[in-house]
């Protein structure tokens, strides 16, 4: 009879424990679960507000693409039908090449221009 008292109580303490160790592992996973959320939250309202500006910085970027590539139909038009020249070479291909190297160095040209500014006192 004492025994099975004994194994009874042993039985309802190893229960208990148990139970101790789910409520425990519950807790520990809502804390860690409540942690990872809040930067989630965090990261998707930022994204959301990031969006119109990418999407405008975008379209920019698109519209001087198609500016670019719209130039080629316009010169083939003025060249062949406004100033009748039958000649289209490889040359006038490559110049677009030659205006963006001269743009770039303008860009860096005025770069250095900008930061020199910083340092000019004015009178």
């Amino acid at each position: 009879m004492c025994t099975r008292v004994f194994a009874s109580v042993a039985s309802a303490a190893h229960e208990a424990t148990n139970n101790d160790k789910r409520i425990q592992a519950h807790a520990k996973a809502r804390t860690h679960a409540c942690t990872h959320v809040v930067p989630t939250t965090t990261i998707l309202i930022t994204c959301a507000a990031c969006l119109p500006a990418c999407l405008l910085i975008l379209s920019f970027i698109l519209l001087l693409i198609n500016q670019v590539l719209l130039s080629f139909p316009m010169a083939w038009f003025l060249y062949r039908l406004v100033f009748q020249i039958e000649h289209f070479g490889t040359l006038q291909v490559l110049a677009i090449y030659v205006i963006l190297g001269i743009g770039a160095d303008d860009i860096f040209v005025f770069y250095d221009a900008w930061k020199q500014a910083r340092r000019v006192r004015l009178l």
